[in-house]
């Protein structure tokens, strides 16, 4: 069987979340992800077709100082025949014309034997954490977390891009519009922003926060909102605090992922002010 590697369009959401849901095996889909990437940046997410159709998806979104790639996926009957190498080819094409200096990625045990023979090398492990049974949030007594206002947003990316490590205020603008009540804010004794969370309607994150004390009010302020199943938090190993947090908040884990990068070493704050990533696609 031959591919074809081509630009994702819109009207490939529905094949390419079908893709994505037989190769990561599960039941619900990814369709808000996957439409994030024409949101955002849509000139580098890629499908490939086969004689039947849309048999691989995979995407990346460049931030300036590093790009980072996700949602890497193949159809499982045509695992092994070359076509999620072509997609990753396609995009690492793209994110060299833009001198982007260097390209992160979440890998799964699968994935990272063929990231290894791109030259990505292991620099982290990312945990898979996801919440068990009902468990009654703890009491914080600080002052409840409240929505982000529109007028706050530029405030919000001034105090995000230094943790983060560079600008992805377009990437968080497609959170806030998804819902404003589920995008949570912490504010100092100044009326300062110092951290904020994303309740997705399965994954806890993005989730910055200045210092653990600001981590756990925005996480017991998410916890309040429903969600589609057990949340589920992406957090890098080496942040200590926020394991140990969501430890006692009844999340556990379920997989671990390789954290690589390929190009220039950067410095970012996986170990403190990360407490939960906005996806493994995006960092």
């Amino acid at each position: 069987m031959s591919f074809v590697v081509r630009p994702f369009l819109e009207r490939d959401t529905e094949a390419a979340d079908l893709v994505l849901r037989a190769a990561f095996k599960t039941s619900y889909g990814r369709r808000n992800d996957i439409m994030r990437y024409l949101r955002v940046q849509p000139s580098c997410a890629f499908v490939a077709k086969g004689d039947d159709g849309i048999i691989g998806f995979g995407g990346a979104v460049d931030f300036g100082r590093f790009s980072y790639v996700g949602l890497m996926a193949v159809d499982p009957k045509v695992h092994r025949r070359g076509a999620g190498g072509m997609i990753f080819e396609e995009i690492l094409g793209w994110l060299e014309a833009r001198n982007c200096p260097t390209v992160l990625l979440d890998a799964s045990a699968y994935g990272g034997p063929l990231y290894e023979k791109y030259g990505f090398v292991e620099s982290d492990l990312t945990l898979v954490l996801q919440r068990s049974g009902t468990i009654e949030p703890a009491k914080v007594r600080q002052a409840p977390p409240s929505a982000l206002l529109e007028g706050e947003f530029p405030k919000l990316v001034s105090f995000d891009v230094p943790r983060f490590g560079a600008d992805r205020s377009e990437l968080l603008r497609t959170y806030f519009e998804d819902n404003p009540a589920r995008f949570l804010v912490s504010r100092d004794g100044q009326g300062l922003i110092d951290g904020f969370l994303v309740a997705q309607s399965r994954v806890i994150g993005p989730w910055i926060a200045s210092n653990s004390s600001v981590a756990e009010k925005l996480l017991v302020g998410g916890l309040t909102f429903s969600f589609d199943d057990n949340p589920t938090v992406f957090v890098s190993e080496s942040n200590k605090e926020a394991v140990e947090l969501l430890s006692q908040h009844g999340f556990g884990r379920v997989r671990t992922q390789r954290h690589m990068y390929k190009g220039k070493p950067i410095q970012r704050d996986r170990r403190n002010s990360i407490y939960g990533q906005a996806a493994l696609a995006f960092g």
